[in-house]
Order: structure tokens, then C-alpha cells, then sequence
């Protein structure tokens, strides 16, 4: 709460942003006390990280400056951006919550960290996958639990290319192939090797997890807006609003239920209006 009061301070909506679509700005990407500000000019970034700062201040937080960085993409501006006089440490990549940001801005480096930490924890299981024991069904279960989850952790975020798709399936059907022991010069066609394996192509696997996070994603304050600019009668939104209020999940972790809390983002699932309301936000940002 304290976190947002300071973004809402001190990032006026649509005027030190980057353009994100036609009709909206982009200012800061926000992670529990992890944040990211985003400008057009070095100006811009510098009024912003200043009025950060003191709106941090006023309520006791401090920026810790070690810990800031500055990223630069497609320019040749290298005034330093400080705060209270000290400047802070221009690079060209760092991460941000697991995932690679580099000053070309795609998703290569990102993509090559994911493939480089699958290979890790598939080779640490090369045991596993060498058991006659072990079922098919079993083997693949681990590899999608141990190996896929490091590989495709952040793709929903990727700016996929069909090099990065090909990279990704490459490995995919490389690890298949070792736990069916399909060995050269034996073959198999990456439709039957998918359906021995009960997979998907890599393409689809990103793109489902893309929009389900844009699913889960989707700011409902802006959604009752959405609905009322729409032509929607404040009656009709407002059953709707009330059958989200209040709305309480549990998840499982290490195979218990945790404590419930309350949902306060995304479209509700299993309503059969979610499909309704979430591509009346989609066309509305295109």
C-alpha cells in the first residue's frame, strides 16, 4: 500500500512514461519493493528517480543506491542520473525478478540464461532418466516439473522470434529424445515424439502461458470503467463488480493448502462472462 502511495505521488499518469500503446503510457514496472521506472529521456528519468526518492522519504524509505542501476537502450545520452548527488551505475544488462534485461532489449540473453539452467537440472537428473524402472509417463512428469519450469520461467514476457522458438523446441526435443532413448541413427517425427510425450509445440506452450497471465493480470478498477465507457448500465456492473468483491482463493504449497486471501486482480475463473470482459480490454488497448 505504502509502495503504491509513493508511484502514485510521484509518476504523473502519461507524462514521463514510455509509449505503450495509442492510448496509454507506460511509468514504472512494480514488484513488492522492486521497481522499475521507465522513461523517454534522461530528463525525464531523472525527474522521476528524484521525485521517487523524496516521496520515499517522506514516509522513511530510503533508495538504496548500491542497488539501483540505469539501463540505456538505443541512445547515445550518457548524462549520470542521480540521487542526492551520487550517481548511479550505468550497465549493460542486469536482472529483474529472474529474468535477463539487456540494452538491446530483446529476449536473447534471457533465452540463453533459461536454456543454460535447464541443462543444468536436466543433466543433475541423468540418473533419473537412464532408470528401466521408471515409467515414460513418470520421466516426463519430472522433466516437465524439474526442467521445463527453469526453461520457460518469464517466456510469457519473451519477445519471441522464430529463432528463439527454434532454439527453445531444439532443446525440448533433444531432452525427449535421450528419455525414449531414441538414439542416432533411429528417428522420429516431432509429431509423434510430441504425442509419446503428451507435449505441445514450444509456440503454443508460450502463447498459453502469455494469456493466461494477461488473464490473471487484468486491473479491475479499470475494468468497471471499461464496462461503463462501453455502454453498460451502472446496474449491470455493478452485479458484476459485487460477484467479484470479496472474491478468496487458497493455493497448494509442499502439498497443503495455505490460509485464503483475497483475490483483487485478473478476470474470476470458471465465470462465463471472463472471456467477455477480458477481450473488451483487449480491444480497448489495440
Amino acid at each position: 500500500m505504502v509502495i503504491d502511495w509513493i508511484m502514485k505521488t510521484s509518476t504523473p499518469e502519461g507524462k514521463r512514461g514510455i509509449h505503450w500503446t495509442s492510448r496509454m503510457q507506460l511509468d514504472d514496472l512494480d514488484f513488492v519493493d522492486d521497481l522499475a521506472l521507465l522513461s523517454q529521456s534522461q530528463q525525464q528519468m531523472q525527474e522521476k528517480t528524484t521525485s521517487v526518492a523524496a516521496a520515499s522519504a517522506a514516509v522513511g524509505f530510503n533508495i538504496h543506491k548500491g542497488k539501483s542501476k540505469i539501463l540505456r537502450y538505443n541512445t547515445a545520452y550518457t548524462n549520470p542520473v542521480t540521487i542526492d548527488g551520487e550517481d548511479l551505475e550505468d550497465v549493460k544488462t542486469f536482472t529483474y525478478l529472474g529474468s535477463i534485461i539487456d540494452e538491446y532489449g530483446g529476449s536473447d540473453a534471457d533465452v540463453k540464461a533459461r536454456i543454460g539452467k535447464a541443462r543444468a537440472a536436466y543433466l543433475q537428473l541423468k540418473n533419473i532418466w537412464n532408470l528401466k524402472q521408471l515409467s515414460t509417463n513418470t520421466k516426463v512428469s519430472i522433466f516437465n516439473i524439474n526442467v521445463k519450469t527453469f526453461l520457460l520461467y518469464g517466456a510469457e514476457t519473451w519477445r519471441t522470434t522464430k529463432a528463439i522458438i527454434h532454439k527453445i523446441q531444439v532443446f525440448i526435443n533433444g531432452c525427449l529424445h535421450k528419455i525414449l532413448q531414441i538414439r542416432w541413427p533411429d528417428t522420429i517425427s516431432n509429431n509423434l515424439l510430441w504425442e509419446r510425450t503428451n507435449q505441445i509445440p514450444a509456440k503454443e506452450e508460450i502463447r498459453k502461458k502469455r494469456w493466461k497471465k494477461a488473464f490473471d493480470s487484468v486491473d479491475r478498477i479499470t475494468l468497471w470503467k471499461l464496462l461503463r465507457y462501453y455502454g453498460v448500465p451502472q446496474k449491470i456492473v455493478s452485479i458484476i463488480r459485487n460477484s467479484y468483491d470479496g472474491l478468496n482463493c487458497k493455493i497448494m504449497h509442499g502439498g497443503q493448502l495455505k490460509d485464503s486471501f483475497e483475490v483483487k486482480i485478473g478476470v474470476r475463473q470458471g465465470c462465463l462472462l471472463s472471456p467477455f470482459l477480458f477481450l473488451l480490454v483487449i480491444d480497448w488497448i489495440m
